[in-house]
């Protein structure tokens, strides 16, 4: 089993909204703080080609949708928070303490595979 940490979805509205997602999992990435201050992702989405594998889930009003994020654990101390793509729009958790193995930060590799439309790698 992978430990994780508990990740609450909340409508506070009055007015029901739609949460994207793809494959059945919304559509979040974990970051962190490198050794500068500056946020990093430490993981990546890798959008679909096939149209099949987008939709999404009708969040009502005062309802909220709970799902999980991978806790990691490292010898590096530092501040993570996720970010989420819905629709257009990109949301920021509040940070939080963690910690994560220095090579999560290393994207060199990852660079070569993460096409350029994709939004978890435009500065933010």
């Amino acid at each position: 089993m992978v430990k994780g940490y508990p990740v609450y979805i909340v409508n506070p509205t009055y007015k029901t909204i739609r949460v994207e997602e793809q494959d059945g999992r919304l559509m979040i990435i974990q970051e962190a703080k490198d050794k500068n201050g500056n946020w990093r992702p430490i993981e990546y989405w890798q959008f679909s080609s096939c149209g099949n594998s987008y939709g999404g889930v009708a969040l009502k009003p005062n309802s909220y949708i709970f799902t999980k994020i991978v806790a990691y654990r490292g010898e590096f101390e530092t501040t993570l928070r996720l970010k989420m793509l819905n629709d257009t729009l990109v949301y920021y958790s509040e940070p939080f303490k963690g910690s994560i193995n220095l090579t999560q930060l290393d994207t060199a590799l990852i660079k070569q595979n993460v096409s350029p439309q994709n939004f978890f790698n435009k500065e933010k």
